[in-house]
């Protein structure tokens, strides 16, 4: 959301800013000529210090003090450069947006492609926790069987033992019984 906002923002300044702008450079453009005052050019002298002094300073607390003391000339042409600096930071700024908008796509393409790369991480993990599923199943059936065979084996086992205890348990009592017949 900070994002859209960023964008929505920046879209609202930039159009005041073209409003404002065009509107400035224009009107300083013209004060100049009609009042008939000298536009610095470059390779002026007084233009290569002006243009040094703006890059550097970008506040406006740097200018106040030069408000009462610069010529109309000179403040028009300060004013003038520092339109050009912003035009020329904003167009660059607007040629990296739109080179990042061809390279990434708009927000509804990233927003869309964030969204499709999580289904298919979803799709994914739930492919994966199938498998997992489905080889955990037949691991348990498989251990239910082998749980099955020991079962039977063990009841086998069971009945072998008992029917050999009973047996011997007949087997002594007849003995018994013939033991006591034969002291008697």
């Amino acid at each position: 959301m900070l994002y859209i906002s960023y964008r929505l923002c920046f879209a609202i300044g930039l159009f005041i800013y073209i409003k404002t702008e065009h509107a400035t450079k224009l009107y300083r453009q013209d004060y100049l000529k009609s009042r008939h005052l000298q536009m610095y050019m470059p390779g002026d002298s007084r233009y290569n210090v002006m243009v040094d002094y703006c890059r550097w300073h970008n506040k406006l607390i740097d200018y106040e003090p030069y408000f009462l003391q610069w010529t109309d000339e000179q403040m028009c042409n300060y004013a003038l450069t520092l339109c050009h600096f912003i035009d020329k930071m904003m167009m660059s700024f607007l040629k990296t947006l739109e080179r990042e908008f061809i390279t990434e796509g708009g927000i509804k393409e990233r927003m869309h492609k964030a969204r499709t790369g999580y289904r298919q991480k979803q799709d994914e993990k739930l492919k994966q926790l199938e498998a997992e599923c489905s080889r955990l199943e037949q691991a348990l059936k498989e251990a239910r069987t082998e749980a099955e065979k020991w079962k039977a084996a063990y009841n086998d086992l069971k009945q072998r033992a008992l029917k050999a205890y009973y047996s011997q348990q007949e087997e002594i009592k007849r003995l018994k019984e013939k033991l006591g017949e034969g002291e008697g």
